[in-house]
């Protein structure tokens, strides 16, 4: 996040509405509404075949458990605050702008509203599953944007050793 300024930082700086939104936790999560104004938001600007993303889904866990088989050792770990360990390319800082308590701010990250957020973490998600699938040796995992499953067969360490090895992976990365 980039800001407080008393004056629009960048000459093109496109202004959009934020919210808080509630978590399950109690914590909040910001928004900036990228969709608006309607038909003229940055969201409207962005190409929706950019957007589309393939997740995971209760077909994929249930195979993932089937494969691990009786008994079998089940972990879960996420990527905490996620679409902030991204960067926005600096010349698209101006479609980032948004005014809180009379200053002007822009984010520098990638945003919560944003059309193609999801689709590019799942590319960042998709390279880290990859990166701990290839590095532990263990193919049971699975990933739902930020949220990580890990199975290993009963009486044996490689649940809790792919577990490990993804937390040292993220903290080798710079994120926990």
């Amino acid at each position: 996040m980039a800001g407080p300024f008393d004056h629009p930082p960048l000459p093109t700086l496109r202004i959009s509405p934020i919210f808080l939104a509630e978590k399950k936790n109690g914590d909040y999560r910001l928004i900036h509404n990228l969709s608006y104004p309607l038909h003229n938001s940055v969201n409207d600007f962005i190409d929706e075949k950019y957007c589309s993303v393939q997740y995971s889904g209760i077909d994929d866990a249930v195979r993932l458990v089937q494969n691990i088989g009786i008994a079998g050792k089940l972990s879960k770990s996420d990527v905490k605050s996620a679409f902030r360990l991204l960067r926005v390319s600096p010349s698209d800082f101006d479609q980032l702008g948004f005014i809180f308590d009379g200053k002007y701010y822009f984010d520098r990250c990638l945003p919560q509203g944003a059309s193609i957020s999801c689709s590019l973490f799942e590319k960042f998600s998709t390279a880290l599953h990859w990166v701990t699938e290839l590095t532990s040796g263990n193919s049971n995992i699975l990933h739902y944007l930020d949220d990580f499953l890990f199975g290993g067969e009963a009486n044996s360490p490689t649940c809790q050793e792919t577990l490990e090895t993804f937390k040292k992976i993220c903290s080798d990365w710079g994120f926990h």
